[in-house]
């Protein structure tokens, strides 16, 4: 059977592009070496925040993702909540940093409000009044189920939009004309299209490995602690004063460059710790993360031990800045990305017809459906709307 584009990837960088073509009326298949996605798209926070991103084309990605997302909760009933986002200042060089940004945003156009302590512990009584000096609202950012969110989201493109999928379906070769581009299974089957669209994150080794060990691309390992229901609402998402110190935006400040000490321990910026809080509908809450990095090549070298030192770190600063009524872990894990060291994402076209695109880092669930519009477009050449 022939395709328009066939996209190895059904991660969100995969999902996103074949909603896309989709939409432009292509005809697409998808294909997995897995039954569904369960890699970097559904093991991360779950946290789409345009804000931490820099006023560059990735702040317009940013803000082009969470308009699709609002629209697909309607259509496809992603799970997609739009709570906000709030970064709370613990000292006073990060609550300069805050009034700077606030200042950067506003001028072009990303509404965003700056609560003095009494306001964010009127709002948030589960903060800690000793940690707040004060906090920088996004009211029109957004939390994400990421177990959920892609699955369901090619669920939806399958239901409702005719792409079609060949799921536990390793792809071993690829041969590329001027005119067509074919992959081969690991059983033989063969499956033909015009365009061939490479999103499997670090599995491109598989197919491309001298383009994989020639990139920049590095993985990087995150820990993250799910707590049973502490007892408390927390009516948003929780970013707080490692995050301030850790995102592009806030980087970029004047203020960012004369910040005051944090006043932890140095293993908090070795293993690249910042505490985010995000509750889930049952109430209970993601607590993170860190963050571990290896070259490409050699993440194979990555511990399987789960370090739970590094959770008692994040367990530590959390209860400095919250107060919940228990702070009980239901389960640990680690999440898996793939980034660039020096580029913001890496693009290849390694053959005619055969584009890969991969390395997105940390910024995927925020970025991804308004980048894949974007590269899509370019693709078939086609005019912006």
């Amino acid at each position: 059977m022939k395709f328009d584009l066939i996209i190895i990837g059904s991660g969100v960088m995969g999902s996103f592009h074949a909603y896309h073509a989709l939409n432009f009326g292509k005809k697409v298949l998808i294909i997995d070496r897995n039954s569904k996605a369960n890699q970097a798209s559904v093991r991360n926070f779950g946290q789409a925040v345009t804000s931490g991103l820099s006023l560059n084309e990735w702040h317009s990605y940013g803000r082009r993702s969470s308009e699709l997302y609002l629209d697909l909760e309607k259509k496809a009933g992603l799970p997609v909540r739009q709570n906000g986002s709030f970064y709370i200042a613990n000292t006073p060089g990060e609550l300069a940093v805050l009034e700077e940004l606030q200042q950067r945003f506003l001028a072009v156009d990303y509404a965003c409000e700056l609560w003095d302590k009494s306001t964010v512990l009127k709002h948030f009584p589960a903060i800690q009044e000793s940690y707040a000096l004060g906090a920088l609202v996004f009211k029109q950012e957004m939390s994400i189920e990421p177990e959920f969110m892609v699955n369901r989201l090619r669920e939806f493109m399958v239901e409702q939009m005719g792409l079609q999928q060949e799921m536990n379906c390793l792809i071993q070769q690829v041969k590329s004309s001027s005119d067509r581009v074919e992959v081969t299974s690991n059983t033989g089957r063969k499956f033909e299209a015009e365009h061939l669209l490479i999103c499997n994150g670090m599995e491109l080794q598989q197919l491309y490995p001298e383009l994989f060990v020639a990139s920049d691309l590095e993985v990087c390992r995150l820990q993250m602690i799910s707590l049973k229901n502490p007892g408390v609402q927390l009516p948003g998402n929780i970013l707080t004063g490692l995050s301030i110190r850790r995102y592009e935006s806030f980087r970029e400040c004047e203020a960012w460059k004369n910040l005051d000490s944090h006043g932890l321990s140095s293993e908090y910026d070795e293993k690249g710790i910042h505490i985010l809080f995000k509750q889930r509908p049952d109430g209970s809450i993601i607590l993170g993360d860190s963050h571990d990095y290896l070259n490409a090549e050699d993440a194979h070298n990555f511990s399987f031990l789960h370090d739970v030192h590094t959770d008692s770190l994040m367990l530590q600063e959390a209860k400095r800045i919250a107060k919940f009524d228990r702070w009980e872990p239901e389960y640990t894990w680690s999440g898996y990305y793939s980034q660039c060291k020096n580029n913001d994402l890496f693009e290849a076209n390694p053959e005619p017809r055969v584009n890969v695109i991969t390395g997105i880092g940390g910024k995927g669930m925020t970025t991804t459906a308004g980048l894949a519009e974007a590269r899509i477009r370019s693709m078939y050449s086609l005019a912006s709307s």
